[in-house]
């Protein structure tokens, strides 16, 4: 069977619906360096699209109006031979408020009822261990039948083994729902980034994915979270190339400095196992 393990979606109405486009623009955080905006695509009679920048001027993030329509991705589905999709929210999960994200889960386990069984929806909730969110976790999981929930990389400079995420996860854990993680288009420092459209939008997703990876790996969260098992998204082969580099071949003779870690393969064990 093929599965596309990164279908997007939000809701086509935000296009025609200025209230609802306020809330989205409204939501976008500039203290992360986030801007919004949106704008009609020349060229296409009238046709819009949201546009999210970090910094200003350098585009990450770009939703085009039709992108969304059930009928079409299930044709796109179709002519690329694809039987099923995970569905997902594009990137603005990072900072979507509570009420936006319940929204979007309704949307989308709609939507996923609609496709005939050929999509399935991801819970998007705010990561931050509120008796709200972890009850939106729990009506996901046991109304809306989700079995993963959708997070991204890293929040604002923050990344996922941070304590801040303890009490989120620790009701994952209990739940034993999986985590799909994806990658924000820039790691938490990105400076070096910002120049090169292409080295932003691609290099700097694979340096986040990097950083959250190894981060999880090398922390204690799979020793406090032992029933959950990641996700990350659009990882493809630079999954076996984070494992050389994170956990290198041991030298054939003996060096006397040791450069990397040594933890008798607890560590690889973990990545083998939750990642």
């Amino acid at each position: 069977m093929v599965i596309d393990a990164n279908l997007y979606w939000i809701p086509e109405q935000l296009f025609t619906d200025e209230t609802l486009m306020e809330q989205l623009l409204g939501e976008v955080p500039a203290e992360f360096g986030w801007y919004g905006r949106c704008e009609e695509i020349p060229g296409t009679n009238g046709k819009k699209q949201v546009v999210l920048e970090k910094p200003l001027g350098s585009p990450n993030l770009n939703y085009v109006q039709g992108d969304y329509i059930l009928e079409k991705q299930l044709a796109d589905m179709d002519l690329a031979g694809v039987e099923k999709a995970v569905l997902k929210v594009p990137g603005c999960h990072e900072w979507m408020s509570l009420d936006f994200c319940r929204m979007f889960n309704d949307g989308m386990y709609e939507y996923a009822q609609k496709s005939g069984g050929r999509m399935i929806p991801l819970a998007v909730v705010p990561p931050y261990g509120t008796p709200e969110n972890l009850a939106e976790l729990e009506r996901c999981h046991d109304e809306l039948g989700m079995k993963a929930v959708q997070v991204s990389a890293h929040y604002g400079k923050i990344y996922l083994d941070d304590e801040k995420f303890a009490a989120f996860f620790a009701k994952i854990n209990e739940l034993q729902m999986n985590v799909y993680v994806h990658h924000t288009p820039i790691p938490a420092e990105y400076q070096s980034f910002c120049d090169y459209n292409n080295v932003r939008r691609s290099y700097g997703r694979c340096v986040d994915q990097g950083l959250a990876v190894g981060r999880d790996v090398f922390s204690d969260f799979f020793v406090r979270y032992p029933h959950i098992k990641m996700v990350h998204s659009m990882l493809g082969g630079g999954f076996f190339a984070i494992a050389s580099m994170m956990f290198p071949r041991k030298a054939k003779k003996t060096e006397d400095v040791s450069r990397f870690k040594s933890d008798s393969g607890a560590t690889e064990a973990r990545f083998r196992e939750h990642i």
